[in-house]
């Protein structure tokens, strides 16, 4: 191993935040809001086709303050990195969760 370069059992070994963005890339330990996270979640289940779980992100997103604009945007972007048929599932799901949610509930 070169000198001055960490083995490969210390790099992994290190506990890392869920809360912390990049510490274990670079570094910066800057604090990553949940709405960030969301992005990110809902951009990486597109990409590895997760549809059983992403419903469930795209609600979260909403919730965590993304607008219809910004999830649909996440949503068409990956089309040419991760695929078409990932990117209209996902934009039907997320058509889906939107018609939902502008539905007049029933008082409880």
């Amino acid at each position: 191993m070169p000198p001055g370069r960490p083995s490969a059992a210390s790099r992994t070994s290190a506990p890392v935040s869920p809360t912390r963005c990049c510490s274990a890339t670079c570094g910066s330990g800057r604090v990553c809001p949940p709405r960030d996270r969301g992005l990110v979640a809902v951009i990486a289940l597109i990409a590895l086709c997760r549809s059983e779980r992403l419903g469930f992100h795209l609600v979260l997103a909403l919730d965590t303050g993304l607008s219809n604009e910004e999830l649909s945007r996440a949503v068409t972007r990956p089309a040419s990195h991760a695929g078409c048929p990932n990117a209209v599932g996902a934009a039907g799901q997320l058509r889906a969760i939107l018609a939902d949610a502008e539905q007049p509930r029933a008082p409880p």
